[in-house]
């Protein structure tokens, strides 16, 4: 049995278990058990090339050399000959694929026990959690393929490649799918994908320089300056998951407004979608809910947006690094600027890009990284919640996170083998927090993202023309 200490970052990601979703056409004649082999041929060479996938995550025992409170390792034999990991189930419902597709692909088209075997926030890492988890569900002409992996074993990113590699052995030649993803078997760069002690080559051996960003920034960007408490006193049932649109006309017509006002400079259009909901999500707020909080000149409204730091040491990381490297950034802004109608979208993106240009430097990661190490405890260092009631907001915005490409099999599949939809399974247990997410993007069309609103709120969105201009909810 191998064992393998977590590193420092992925001690401040939530100790709960993301779930997600891709749904797969089949085509004509094809049976689900058929799929479901193929599927499964592909998650065991996968798991024979990444055997850590298999294993679970556990707390480390006090026993071992450098343990510290609050660590976790994962535990793993030398190779892996089955995929109970991945589990087949046949809906029993009325309902098609292509009522699924007529629908825009629903979040809540099922119960999320149903079609998951995990639980989003079970984490017993006493008896051990699993790294990988897969269901795949067949209802007539498609499959919803449903997987998790919990937050502090890999981040969002590394999710999806792992869920490329997948289905790249689904797809295609083994060998020549471990040529592509440099996995042959036992080479260094396959034990490159679980190493946390490589990060810390990374971002401790070079000399850092002393950062300028003040000690506060650097606690924030590694979930070490924790949030203050928040009225909580809104009824999370009250909340529900909506799917927003974007079209990529009104998407393109951003663009234009940001470049009018700020020429043609680096705002991404990440940065345009996560202002647009930051102060979509406050205003509806402000204008349903306004009794249940105290607002005055000086109440402030924040953003957290986990951000992945790839691109950041991109020249000193292996391409296959599967571990955490999400930093928090936190962007702060007085909510009546927000919510000013004088205050543009672009605007609010602007004050993004220029807060992440200051906070996402290599030498501020490197020393935050640093600091997050030399916590004594890491069960203090996770990141905070962001309830419904307050006007703190979350957004995981991994909209360029690689799933265009994805191809699970072209003989079996339709779509060229290639998901017609991605969601992230968020379940009642996610209701009482105001967390957003912006669906990874296709290649053509606009931007898909999901919002935690009242129905209040959806009303007041629904009828409200500066939000009708840039989208509209997909929920029937």
């Amino acid at each position: 049995m191998n064992c393998r200490s977590l590193g420092p970052l992925d001690h401040n990601a939530p100790h709960n278990i993301p779930q997600s979703m891709i749904f797969l056409s089949l085509k004509q004649d094809v049976r689900p058990s058929d799929a479901f082999t193929q599927l499964q041929d592909g998650l065991r060479l996968t798991l024979q090339r990444m055997p850590w996938l298999g294993g679970t995550i556990h707390w480390q025992s006090p026993e071992t050399p450098g343990w510290r409170p609050g660590t976790l390792e994962i535990r793993y034999p030398n190779s892996i000959a089955n995929t109970d990991l991945l589990r087949l189930k046949e809906l029993n419902t009325s309902k098609s694929y292509g009522h699924l597709r007529d629908a825009g692909f629903p979040l809540d088209a099922f119960d999320d026990e149903e079609i998951i075997w995990t639980r989003p926030w079970s984490s017993n890492f006493h008896e051990g959690v699993p790294v990988f988890a897969a269901q795949a569900n067949f209802l007539p002409g498609g499959c919803i393929l449903a997987f998790s992996i919990p937050s502090p074993a890999s981040d969002g990113t590394a999710m999806l490649m792992i869920i490329n590699l997948w289905a790249d052995f689904c797809s295609g030649d083994p060998i020549l799918a471990s040529q592509m993803w440099n996995l042959a078997k036992g080479s260094a760069v396959e034990d490159h994908s679980i190493s946390r002690s490589l990060l810390d080559q990374v971002l401790t051996e070079e000399s850092i320089p002393k950062s300028q960003t003040g000690h506060r920034t650097l606690h924030q960007l590694v979930g070490m300056d924790p949030i203050p408490d928040q009225d909580t006193r809104s009824d999370g049932n009250a909340m529900q998951h909506v799917i927003f649109y974007m079209p990529h006309k009104a998407y393109t017509a951003l663009r234009k407004d940001c470049v009018e006002q700020y020429g043609d400079r680096a705002i991404t259009g990440n940065d345009l979608i996560c202002a647009f909901i930051w102060r979509s999500l406050m205003r509806a707020q402000r204008a349903t809910k306004a009794h249940e909080f105290k607002e005055n000149s000086s109440t402030m409204t924040v953003l957290l947006r986990p951000f992945d730091a790839r691109p950041h040491v991109a020249k000193l990381l292996p391409s296959m690094y599967l571990g955490n490297l999400n930093f928090e950034s936190r962007i702060t802004m007085p909510l009546s600027s927000l919510v000013d109608p004088n205050t543009s979208i672009p605007s609010i993106a602007h004050i993004i890009s220029k807060s992440l240009d200051i906070q996402t430097t290599q030498d501020n990661l490197a020393n935050a990284y640093r600091l997050l190490r030399s916590s004594p405890d890491y069960g203090q260092v996770q990141w905070g919640a962001t309830h419904a009631t307050g006007t703190t907001v979350g957004i995981l915005s991994p909209i360029v996170l690689p799933f265009n490409d994805t191809c699970f099999g072209m003989d079996v599949f339709g779509n060229g083998g290639r998901p017609d939809a991605f969601r992230p399974i968020m379940g009642a247990s996610n209701r009482p927090f105001r967390t957003s997410f912006v669906i990874p993007r296709k290649k053509h069309g606009g931007v898909e993202f999901v919002m935690t609103v009242s129905t209040e709120e959806l009303g007041f969105l629904c009828d409200d023309a500066e939000f009708n201009r840039f989208g509209f909810s997909l929920q029937q």
